[in-house]
């Protein structure tokens, strides 16, 4: 009695469970990864604080005066301005206090919208001539910018859209 092997053959069977399997898997996986991918994002602010600054300088009658310039980058920020406006208000709030305010003629907060060319980290860097790259390079990712003037309670808003930029 020879008994034959059959070496490399499939049977129809297993070659349809090879297929099916990572189709089904597939099909689980990519509607599961995109309903998480969806879920909306939290909005979160960071402060830059190696660029922060603070001028000075003398008004035309001697008075000395001093003028802070600091800068954030907000993750995830809302496209309604109202809601930007509300997320912002409520960084101040929590980091900034009036007396803070009134120890500078003004001071100036700026916020950039997170990217791959503003991230989070963003430090700016400044090797000479041909290689520098300042925030000020980066204002297609502007979204607002906050003006108090000291003795003032009262805050100026500026808000930036793609439209208004150069």
């Amino acid at each position: 009695m020879k008994v034959e092997r059959r070496v490399g053959l499939v049977s129809p069977r297993a070659s349809r469970d090879c297929v099916m399997r990572p189709l089904l898997l597939l099909s689980i996986a990519l509607p599961m990864s995109l309903l998480s991918s969806c879920k909306k994002q939290q909005t979160e602010v960071f402060p830059l604080a190696r660029l922060t600054s603070i001028e000075t300088g003398t008004t035309a009658s001697g008075e000395s005066y001093r003028i802070k310039n600091e800068y954030f980058v907000i993750a995830h920020p809302p496209k309604d301005r109202s809601e930007l406006k509300s997320v912002i208000e409520a960084y101040n709030a929590k980091t900034l206090s009036q007396g803070e305010i009134d120890k500078y003629a003004a001071t100036f907060r700026v916020f950039y919208r997170e990217t791959d060319f503003t991230p989070r980290d963003y430090a700016g860097f400044d090797k000479g001539y041909f290689e520098h790259d300042s925030i000020e390079s980066h204002a297609r990712d502007a979204l607002a910018q906050v003006k108090w003037t000291k003795g003032s309670a009262n805050a100026e808003y500026t808000f930036y859209s793609e439209d208004e930029l150069p």
